[in-house]
Order: structure tokens, then C-alpha cells, then sequence
């Protein structure tokens, strides 16, 4: 499987995919498996993993406006990491011998939100993190990506990113407008545990600063798995 994902990454180019294996190998043993919660950005709120789609993926929801411009490259890296290794031991401890029909690969969807995000919550640096994280050790493990809430200002902002990220990522990219961010979130998750602010009947996320158990800061996936 995970030969696979980074085949696909690479457009099935045998030996950057074996590359790709063993930097990935080589990575787990640097970290001894994975990285590990840690409050210092925990408590940011920069997104949570509360539920799976209708499709068995972990769906990441990142509030934009909540977002700290200033954060460092660091913390930001380790946030990443850290909710994206809960994404792959969420697979794992679920994982049975048949595969997954609906999600063969075991990816996850992120929900970028951007509706009352100002300037000061958008930062370059964490962009270029992302990318380069998802490039050397995350390869393919995005299903889709939903950018909801899109005005012209972030239309712009797309075109100057859009050329730093992968093909296959700029395909699986969508920028909705805030008028259908209900129905597609409708459709995505199923409405008993989409929250209101998205067209659900659960109740909405806290704020960070309002967040106090693990679930609240990080999302149900994160504390179950943890």
C-alpha cells in the first residue's frame, strides 16, 4: 500500500517511488514511529479531525481565521506531522485483512475554510511547509482538498500557490464559494455529525481558546486514536 500511494505520486516512476519508501523508512526510525501530541500546538486550534466522510476518510477541518500568521515554521511543522500521523494510526488500528473498497488507499480529505480569515492568517511559510512535508513524507495521502468560503482575494492568492504544489493536488483542489458550502459539506459528512455552521445538526466547534478536552482541540479522530 504504500509502495502504491508513492507510485501514484510519481507518476508510477519505479525508482522515485523506492526513494520515496526508503527516505519514509528512514524518517519513522529518525522519529521512533511517529510524532506525538504535543500541547504547544495543540492548544492553537489550527484544525481538528472530528469525523470521517461518507466514504470512511478522515476529513481535517483548518478554520483560517483562527490561524496565527506568526507562527513559527517549527511548530507548524510538528503540528503536521503530528495530525497527520493520527490520520495514518487511525487507518491502522482500523485496518482489516479484506481492503477497503471505499478508501483503498486510506486517504483523508482536508476542509480549508476561509470564511473570516483577514490577511494576518494567511502565511506563506506554512504553505511552503505543507508542501514540502506532503512532498517528502506524505505523498498521496490527501484525497481531496475543499477550500470553502472563496472570495476574489483568495482566488488571487490560489494563483500564486497553485504553481508550488503537485499536479495531481491541484486536480484534487476545489474552491467553493460560500453559498454552496452547505450543500457540498451536506454531502460530504453525513448531517448528524456535520455541525450547524456547515448545514449538520451537531453542535459547532469551540473556539481554541474555548477548547479543553483533546477532542475539542485536535477533533474525535486525533482522541480516539491517541
Amino acid at each position: 500500500l504504500l509502495y502504491a500511494r508513492n507510485l501514484l505520486a510519481v507518476d508510477f516512476h519505479h525508482a522515485r517511488a523506492v526513494q520515496l519508501v526508503r527516505n519514509y523508512v528512514a524518517y519513522r526510525h529518525q522519529h521512533r514511529g511517529g510524532i506525538f501530541p504535543d500541547y504547544a500546538w495543540l492548544k492553537l486550534g489550527i484544525a481538528v479531525l472530528p469525523f470521517e466522510d461518507v466514504m470512511g476518510r478522515p476529513v481535517m477541518i483548518a478554520r483560517a481565521k483562527h490561524f496565527d500568521s506568526q507562527t513559527s515554521a517549527e511548530t507548524f511543522r510538528c503540528f503536521y506531522r503530528g495530525m497527520v500521523d493520527s490520520i495514518i494510526a487511525h487507518f491502522l488500528l482500523k485496518r482489516r485483512p479484506e481492503l477497503d473498497g471505499r478508501n483503498p488507499l486510506e486517504q483523508y480529505v482536508v476542509v480549508l475554510d476561509v470564511r473570516g480569515a483577514v490577511r494576518q492568517n494567511f502565511s506563506m511559510t506554512a504553505i511552503k511547509v505543507m508542501i514540502q512535508e506532503s512532498n517528502t513524507y506524505y505523498p498521496d495521502r490527501v484525497a481531496q482538498i475543499f477550500v470553502l468560503g472563496v472570495n476574489m482575494a483568495v482566488r488571487r492568492l490560489w494563483s500564486i500557490v497553485s504553481p508550488m504544489v503537485q499536479p495531481r493536488t491541484r486536480k484534487k483542489t476545489q474552491l467553493i464559494t460560500t453559498d454552496e458550502v452547505a450543500p457540498l459539506m451536506r454531502r460530504l459528512v453525513h448531517p448528524e455529525q456535520l455541525t450547524e455552521e456547515y448545514g449538520g445538526r451537531a453542535p459547532d466547534f469551540p473556539a481554541p481558546a474555548d477548547a479543553r478536552s483533546v477532542a475539542e482541540m485536535a477533533g474525535r479522530v486525533c482522541a480516539d486514536t491517541w
